[in-house]
């Protein structure tokens, strides 16, 4: 159960940072600095991606622990 919780938060830290990567990316790039607004995208996808992997992670220990 504390595993389960565990990837429970940092799947809601990566969604945190996808979500501030997704504001400063707009921020900056809506500021003419369209390169430093790249980075900031890419790290937005790169969360998303973790975001993904965790919550996949988390399921599959749920369903698991579920047929025990």
């Amino acid at each position: 159960m504390k595993k389960n919780k565990t990837l429970r938060f940092l799947e809601f830290i990566w969604i945190l940072i996808g979500l501030t990567g997704t504001m400063l990316a707009a921020w900056t790039y809506m500021n003419n600095n369209k390169g430093q607004a790249a980075y900031f995208a890419v790290i937005a996808v790169v969360s998303a991606v973790f975001y993904n992997i965790r919550r996949k992670q988390r399921k599959e220990l749920e369903s698991g622990a579920s047929e025990e």
